[in-house]
């Protein structure tokens, strides 16, 4: 595998799940279950099938044993895992993608949040992009109502960003 041309996969799984109290108390909010795979599960398997990752950082940090005891090295869902822990969870979730930046060495990443949850999106589409053109691209859903976006993003951000690239140097 030529790791220099393949893309890295990033989730941030690092936070404690504040705004999913009192459930995560007892269970990460990335391995809720829905339709019975947990959104962790979930969104290696898009990063697996849909942007053919083969290798994924998942950043740690609250519960980070239940995360790893879960999927441990990513044999058993085709990908390799590699585990990173994040001490300064006050630091947020772009602290947490920084901490994988040694994992990068001039590759390019795609990120989706533990917690983000894909129903019916174009990954595909969008891996077909020109990304490789750009230093960041962000994928994002445009929202008709703005209140849903700001339960989320309490900022007067209108439309939530599902996923970012990005390359670490310039060409």
């Amino acid at each position: 595998m030529d790791l220099t041309s393949s893309l890295l996969g990033i989730i941030p799984a690092a936070g404690s799940g504040v705004r999913a109290r009192p459930y995560s108390y007892e269970v990460h909010k990335g391995l809720f279950a829905i339709d019975g795979q947990s959104n962790i599960e979930r969104n290696i398997c898009i990063m697996r099938d849909e942007y053919d990752i083969k290798e994924i950082v998942i950043v740690v940090g609250y519960m980070a044993d239940a995360v790893q005891e879960t999927f441990g090295d990513g044999s058993d869902l085709g990908v390799k895992l590699t585990y990173i822990e994040n001490h300064h969870l006050d630091k947020g979730w772009a602290w947490s993608i920084l901490l994988a930046k040694p994992y990068l060495a001039g590759r390019y990443a795609c990120v989706m949040l533990s917690d983000e949850f894909y129903l019916g999106c174009n990954h595909a589409e969008f891996y077909k992009s020109p990304y490789k053109d750009s230093a960041v691209t962000i994928a994002y859903k445009r929202e008709e109502n703005p209140a849903l976006s700001k339960r989320t993003f309490p900022s007067s951000a209108t439309e939530p960003v599902l996923s970012v690239w990005w390359r670490t140097r310039q060409r």
